[in-house]
């Protein structure tokens, strides 16, 4: 789609500079901008389409936020703060999973037959993670 103004849109480019000023730091979800906006997540999407600087802006909106539950996790991590670990981890993989997922370690000595391998190439920010799966492999033909 085109960058510009549609009939109807309530985009306004204060928007895009409360994201870059920090908006997100405080903990901030996509709902609660949706919520303060008076827009629905529908239109906070359509926004990322149409508006550059707007889509610019959420990319600055998800590192604060990142950074915020980064920074939450540490201190109840350290004690400084009461919460849930399970929590904790739960939002970090839903905001940002693909540096925060479970890690899987594979060792093979060779006798064994490989049930699957899982691979996950890092994707471009534009791109979705790519799963490579393979198949059984009998070791012993």
């Amino acid at each position: 789609m085109k960058p510009g103004r549609v009939k109807g849109d309530k985009y306004d480019p204060k928007y895009a500079r409360q994201l870059r000023k920090g908006l997100r730091r405080n903990g901030a979800s996509i709902n609660k901008l949706c919520q303060m906006w008076d827009i629905c997540r529908t239109t906070y999407n359509y926004w990322i389409e149409i508006h550059p600087d707007f889509a610019d802006a959420v990319e600055y909106g998800k590192r604060d936020y990142i950074v915020y539950l980064e920074d939450l996790a540490m201190d109840v991590a350290r004690g400084d703060l009461k919460g849930n670990a399970g929590v904790m981890i739960f939002s970090l993989k839903n905001a940002e999973g693909l540096w925060w997922k479970d890690q899987v370690e594979v060792t093979n000595t060779g006798l064994e037959q490989i049930q699957r391998i899982n691979i996950n190439v890092l994707p471009s920010p534009e791109q979705k993670p790519l799963l490579i799966e393979h198949e059984d492999v009998d070791l012993d033909s």
